[in-house]
């Protein structure tokens, strides 16, 4: 590929994270101690050791 070709698919790519982004889309990692519920929110590790 050439750099040009590169330099649009970075491009794109990033358009489309930045895209998620701004919808709340993104999924980003949790802090240590911090889990995904089942029902997708943010609560404590249940596991006492990792908190």
């Amino acid at each position: 590929m050439s750099e040009a070709e590169l330099h649009f698919l970075r491009a794109r790519l990033r358009g489309g994270i930045l895209s998620k982004a701004s919808r709340g889309e993104l999924p980003t990692p949790l802090p240590v101690g911090l889990v995904h519920d089942p029902a997708g929110k943010v609560a404590l590790d249940p596991d006492q050791a990792v908190r």
